[in-house]
């Protein structure tokens, strides 16, 4: 491929994160001034550079202070900047000292793995916070190859020298601590020699590239610490190669466009199955990720199976990147693609509430605002389901299925209901969401009303033609849920309305069984006096008898014996005199003749 656009494009900021990693106190000031210059032209964001304080800090132990003027100075130089919400510092010298000068501002937010008390560097300079923080005087001298104070630390604690403290030398790159590590009984191990190439001492690498196998882990290491002249000798060397997010690990830009030059094409995709341009997905590189969309054909609609299948505007959508989002869109991503388990980009912009991730894939092709998810829900159903009106809103003005239902044949008018949300399920009716389709066991919507306990909502429905009347799947209406709950206002407004009380249920309930389980007296004296019989029995063995007094009701077992109920009446394993638990059921039992053995 012909990359010289793409290097000439973007060689301002191959030099600035050259640069940056070669910080220290002497070119401070000019990486700050190239920082901010590369923000504002839009190749990397604050949150790249937030990211590379990082990278660099866990990696660059001796250059603590070099990091900590870098941020001081470009708090004071970008009054706006801050450390993104929820960003965490790693490197936990850097938080303790960025914390003692500014406590909670500019977003500064511990990592979750330090465990100092801030008492003891109050009131300290920088050096001293560094002196107190390395208790461990050894590890210090390694970490600055300070040969003096190694042979006298470990002299004045006595400590034995092991492979640990060789394999930090070889990390730091510090030559004379690690020979001499090596004279006092320290072996040279893999490990090391991996972690030789972090350090990029050529002279260690040397002593143990005699004894040991160059593999993958020893080029990530070079490409971690950006020696790239190291990665380019491996390459030819050994034929071995690094990834594609090996580079962006610590923002190696150099070699991530140098492996793009080496590609066969744009859509290369290397050991972990990623492509040049999925990278810029995950780390957020819109400006790159054009360039590469517009000017070399790079396919948006590639998966990135290396992270749980996510397309890629499916990603750009769930991290709220709208800038990548809207590149996505213009160039031809599918804003209808899903992950495994049927998540799409509109999916997680009504999840974080993003009205402008939204209006982007408004625009795209093929955009369908109707699209199913594993279970069978479209977002309307999700927002419906999860209480969010204001979603809810929004996805009725462009135009979402009011009608729809999932897997379990839930509608959401039938979620508005549940949820107990008059306002949600008024903006359903507005829209025509249908009074009687029926959802799970073919129960409409007047049965969740009932169930719910709700008269305003039964009264709507019913007003715009729903049948009080529909029978389920299990041959029930929505009286016996409002039968269920005792909810008297509502069994009353549904006998009005021509509710039918001669109904049974596929097992033979009826609704008096219904009103004795709900301890309904009202409808139980409703039924009775319109002749239902108080002697029924369902195919479970229960009669309304046994009902009440499984729900320990005294008045309605009281009631039903007055009008004729037979307290001896049950299956020969479900008598009556079974299901009084207290000793005046008992009683009353025997004053109307039981027969209790």
């Amino acid at each position: 491929m012909d990359t010289e656009k793409l290097l000439d494009e973007f060689r301002e900021l191959i030099d600035f994160t050259e640069l940056f990693w070669t910080i220290d106190d002497e070119n401070v000031e000019e990486i700050l001034d190239k920082s901010i210059e590369v923000v504002k032209k839009g190749l990397i964001s604050y949150y790249t550079i937030s990211d590379m304080i990082n990278s660099f800090s866990n990696r660059n132990l001796k250059r603590v202070k070099a990091v900590i003027q870098y941020i001081t100075f470009l708090f004071a130089k970008v009054p706006e900047f801050s450390f993104p919400q929820g960003f965490k510092i790693y490197n936990n010298l850097i938080y303790l000292i960025l914390h003692l000068k500014y406590g909670r501002k500019r977003g500064i937010s511990k990592s979750d793995n330090i465990f100092v008390s801030f008492d003891e560097y109050q009131n300290k300079s920088i050096d001293e916070i560094i002196d107190i923080y390395y208790s461990d005087k050894i590890d210090k001298s390694i970490i600055f190859d300070d040969l003096e104070g190694l042979q006298k630390s470990s002299a004045e604690s006595h400590v034995s020298f092991d492979d640990k403290m060789l394999n930090l030398s070889a990390r730091n790159g510090s030559i004379n601590c690690f020979k001499y590590l090596l004279l006092n009984g320290c072996n040279i191990s893999q490990s090391t020699f991996e972690s030789s190439f972090l350090g990029n001492s050529y002279e260690i690498i040397h002593m143990c590239e005699e004894k040991f196998q160059t593999n993958e882990q020893c080029i990530k290491n070079a490409v971690l610490g950006h020696h790239n002249e190291t990665v380019r000798y491996l390459i030819d060397k050994y034929e071995i190669d690094y990834t594609w997010e090996q580079t962006m690990l610590t923002y190696n830009f150099d070699l991530f466009f140098d492996k793009i030059q080496r590609a066969e094409s744009i859509d290369e995709r290397d050991v972990r199955n990623d492509t040049c341009l999925m990278i810029c997905v995950r780390y957020n590189l819109y400006t790159i990720a054009k360039f590469l969309l517009r000017d070399f054909g790079a396919n948006p609609n590639e998966i990135m199976t290396s992270f749980l299948n996510y397309p890629m505007i499916v990603y750009a959508s769930s991290k709220q990147w709208n800038e990548l989002l809207e590149i996505l869109v213009e160039y031809k991503a599918n804003c209808m693609a899903t992950t495994d388990n049927g998540r799409s980009a509109i999916w997680f912009a009504l999840k974080y509430k993003n009205t402008q991730s939204l209006k982007i894939l408004q625009k795209s092709e093929g955009f369908y605002i109707d699209n199913e998810d594993f279970e069978g829900r479209t977002p309307l159903l999700n927002s419906a389901m999860e209480d969010d009106i204001n979603n809810v809103k929004c996805l009725l003005e462009i135009g979402a299925n009011v009608n729809a239902f999932d897997h379990f044949h839930k509608t959401p008018l039938i979620f508005s209901i549940k949820n107990g949300n008059y306002q949600m399920f008024k903006l359903f009716l507005n829209a025509r969401a249908e009074m009687d389709l029926p959802g799970y066991h073919q129960k409409t919507p007047l049965f969740y009303a009932a169930k719910r306990m709700n008269l305003d909502m039964m009264q709507d429905l019913v007003d715009g033609g729903a049948d009080v009347n529909h029978l389920s799947s299990r041959n029930s209406t929505p009286i016996f849920k409002a039968a269920e709950q005792d909810f008297e206002d509502g069994i009353k407004y549904l006998l009005e309305k021509g509710a039918k009380i001669d109904i049974e249920m596929n097992d033979k309930t009826t609704l008096l069984m219904a009103a004795c389980k709900g301890k309904s007296i009202y409808l139980i004296t409703y039924c009775v006096e319109h002749g239902l019989n108080v002697n029924a029995m369902n195919k479970s063995g229960n009669t309304p008898l046994i009902y009440s007094l499984k729900q320990n009701s005294l008045s309605d077992v009281q009631y039903l014996l007055n009008y004729g109920a037979d307290p001896n009446f049950g299956l020969p394993s479900k008598k009556p005199f079974f299901f009084a638990r207290h000793s005046n059921l008992l009683n009353i039992l025997r004053q109307y003749g039981a027969q209790i053995e």
